[in-house]
């Protein structure tokens, strides 16, 4: 157990676990598209004005902001009705129909399974302070 200043941090979630070592074809599914399900279920979207100035030397592409960063967070949802929730404005909802939002939203080419969205939004909603604040 990880112990960070006063907070201590607990073991992994099981079914995170499972996902990151197991051999099953949902496992692998997961460690493929781990990026669309993270976006997926997502809080807020980054953002920044991103600099074209290169970083000099061998290695890793990264990326330069220059100015401020942001987090786009919108209410819109309260006041426009035909507008879809997206980010923590999902977490306001009932589940069910959150991931019904979810799944719609994904794209074509590379489905989520639903029953997996699902399990993730469950483990989130009873771990996550932010999912249990938005409750």
């Amino acid at each position: 157990m990880a112990v960070t200043g006063d907070l201590v941090l607990g073991p992994p979630p099981e079914l995170l676990i499972h996902l990151l070592v197991d051999d099953s074809q949902v496992a692998k599914h997961f460690r493929k598209e781990i990026c669309l399900y993270n976006y997926t279920l997502a809080f807020a979207a980054f953002s920044a004005e991103l600099s074209p100035r290169r970083l000099p030397g061998q290695g890793p592409r990264v990326f330069s902001i220059h100015g401020q960063v942001y987090r786009r967070i919108s209410n819109d949802v309260v006041r426009n009705e035909l507008m879809q929730p997206r980010y923590c404005e999902l977490y306001f909802i009932e589940s069910g129909a959150a991931n019904q939002i979810r799944m719609a939203q994904q794209p074509r080419e590379r489905p989520l399974l639903e029953n997996l969205l699902a399990d993730l939004d469950r483990l989130l909603q009873r771990i996550n302070p932010f999912a249990v604040a938005f409750e």
